[in-house]
């Protein structure tokens, strides 16, 4: 499932893109996720932060995949505490809820401070550079 969206911050329009693949393993599933594009910075990212945890949390109300893979190496972020609203949102349907993000560069910094600041790991399992190091980690 690929879904292409377009978001207006500011006077800029953005375009993320989600893509869900499953994958199998002999213990249970996951969910990779990626999400691609400029995320909008601050509160002009609410909206986005919004559709990416009611995407999540639709993925893990389905009991049979309960951790996901969040794929963030092709995504431009730099701040915004509500992008981690998902985690929330995902507890609530699913209390078994596991999740790592995979990034690098500034999105990764970015993320490690808001990781830091705010406090909120529910579920949070680590951040990698290498989708299958944090496949094998989840």
């Amino acid at each position: 499932m690929i879904e292409i969206r377009e978001t207006e911050s500011g006077k800029e329009r953005n375009i993320i893109e989600y893509e869900l693949k499953r994958i199998r393993r002999e213990s249970d599933e996951i969910g990779l996720l990626s999400v691609r594009g400029i995320w909008p910075t601050g509160s002009d990212g609410n909206n986005d932060a919004q559709i990416l945890a009611s995407k999540i949390a639709g993925i893990v109300k389905n009991e049979t995949i309960s951790k996901i893979v969040l794929d963030l190496t092709e995504l431009n972020y730099r701040c915004g505490n509500s992008f981690l609203e998902f985690a929330i949102s995902a507890i609530k349907q699913n209390r078994n809820f596991e999740y790592v993000i995979i990034a690098n560069g500034e999105t990764e910094k970015s993320l490690i401070s808001l990781l830091e600041f705010s406090g909120l790991i529910f579920g949070f399992k680590g951040i990698y550079q290498d989708k299958n190091e944090g496949i094998k980690n989840i």
